[in-house]
């Protein structure tokens, strides 16, 4: 192991970029100015974000590309399939991870921060961990799932063997750790480029398949490549990075020190998150299934296409979650609860002004777009499209609520919020899909949004009364 550098070179010793770029200096300024509302701290959210839009903005060009290559190349139906199939996996991915980037950003902070290097190393074994158990039991039930329910999901009889072998990217969509260690080592630019280096190979791979004439199972093979390239990237990357600074990580002795040591209330945190996080697929990824299964293969597609467009035009403003869970730990951490707010109010009120004039521009455009970039046949997917993306927007000006309550120590009713909002999905969703089709599901997740930013936004404003309160008694 490498020794730990004097405290005036930690900055270079941690790969952070110099004064007045890095996170440290980032949070310097929210402590200068939050307390008397200054601006400085969104402007250094906006910052880490800046590295994030980049590379992100050319992902979701790439996508929109690569998708509309295939849709066109395959038709509604095929295109439908490699929907139904890609998101069978994702979904069960994003069900099996434990977020484990939340518990080296939560569990890693103050160790990172005071130089305790040991300790931060412990809490990214302890991720690895949680991801090698994600991984490994999500492939397995994948795998014995889509054995026994290919029919219920959509796949026709001759696609179950390909179906069977995608299933098995489980094993590194199932992964985040990495992601938590570039968060802390203030390193967004390498954060941002697995995904674009995913893109490139979809963009690249498809255009082969449909030069050559390629069909269904050919794009499947280049989203299985491109999904553990990203993988591989973004793995390398940390390991990489925490290699160069402070040696190896020991995920295999862990210095004899026994997995979650000194770690207090870490199973509970970790459920937590993984309940949460499981509940938000159900409104997310599993309605493509869901539509799947009702309507078939070419629904699907559509349904695809339109949280494809949705997605791609809330994606600037989501670009600061990334950037705001490091950034309302420290602030916690610190105990600078106002400071903490007020920044929370600044990311509303700049997200939600961006994805507001986003859903402008598809209002007027959104279906012109479709059309020009996928083709007539999926110009259906309009009006399911916009509800989405107003789903997306009740999401934006609510995104600092749910980071504020697990930042803050309460994981748990951020689970329960979501929960209850989930629930409430369930019950009008399948309704809904009988009654009006694709957009009773669009209209479904909408009233979904809607309920879980109100229950989000009441447990904050109750939880600054209680602390103003005791402050008070204090």
């Amino acid at each position: 192991m490498r020794r730990q550098a004097p405290s005036g070179r930690r900055d270079r010793q941690i790969g952070h970029r110099p004064a007045g770029r890095g996170s440290g200096s980032a949070v310097k300024r929210i402590f200068r100015h939050g307390a008397t509302g200054g601006g400085r701290g969104v402007r250094a959210l906006l910052g880490n974000a800046s590295f994030l839009v980049g590379g992100r903005t050319v992902t979701a060009i790439l996508s929109l590309a690569y998708l509309a290559i295939a849709a066109r190349s395959l038709g509604v139906t095929e295109f439908g399939l490699l929907t139904l199939v890609s998101a069978y996996a994702q979904t069960v991915g994003d069900v099996a991870e434990f977020k484990s980037w939340q518990v080296v950003v939560q569990y890693g902070m103050t160790p990172f921060r005071e130089g305790r290097i040991g300790d931060f190393r412990h809490a990214i074994r302890f991720a690895v961990f949680l991801d090698l158990l994600a991984g490994i039991g999500g492939t397995i039930v994948a795998l014995i799932a889509a054995y026994f329910f290919a029919g219920a999901l959509g796949w026709p009889s001759d696609l179950l063997p390909v179906g069977m072998a995608f299933s098995t990217s489980v094993l590194f969509t199932a992964s985040t750790f990495s992601g938590g260690v570039l968060r802390l080592m203030d390193r967004f630019d390498l954060y941002a480029a697995p995904g674009a280096i995913g893109a490139v190979i979809r963009l690249v791979g498809s255009l082969a398949v449909w030069g050559l004439g390629g069909g269904l199972g050919w794009f499947l093979v280049v989203w299985y490549v491109s999904t553990l390239a990203s993988f591989l990237a973004s793995t390398a990357f940390a390991l990489h990075l925490f290699h160069r600074h402070y040696g190896s990580l020991d995920l295999v002795r862990g210095g004899g020190r026994r997995l979650g040591a000194d770690m207090p209330g870490i199973w509970r945190f970790v459920w937590s998150i993984n309940l949460s996080s499981t509940l938000g697929v159900v409104t997310n990824r599993a309605a493509t299934l869901a539509v799947g299964a009702f309507f078939g293969a070419h629904d699907a597609g559509l349904f695809r296409i339109a949280r494809q467009v949705s997605t791609a035009a809330a994606r600037p403003a989501k670009l600061m979650t990334p950037v705001l869970y490091p950034e309302l730990a420290r602030l916690y951490s610190e105990g600078a609860t106002r400071a903490l707010r007020l920044l929370a109010l600044r990311i509303s009120l700049v997200a939600g002004g961006i994805g507001t004039l986003a859903l402008l521009v598809l209002v007027l455009f959104g279906g012109h777009l479709i059309a020009l970039a996928f083709g007539p046949a999926y110009a259906d997917a309009k009006m399911v499209m916009l509800w989405l993306f107003g789903a997306a927007i009740v999401g934006i000006w609510g995104l600092p609520l749910e980071p504020m309550l697990v930042s803050t120590g309460h994981a748990t009713l951020a689970l329960v919020l979501r929960a209850v909002s989930t629930a409430a999905y369930l019950a009008v969703l399948f309704p809904a899909m009988r009654g009006y089709g694709l957009e009773g599901v669009g209209s479904t997740t909408l009233l979904a949004a809607i309920v879980l930013f109100f229950m989000q936004l009441g447990a904050v404003v109750q939880q600054a009364r209680r602390d103003r309160a005791m402050k008070e008694v204090s």
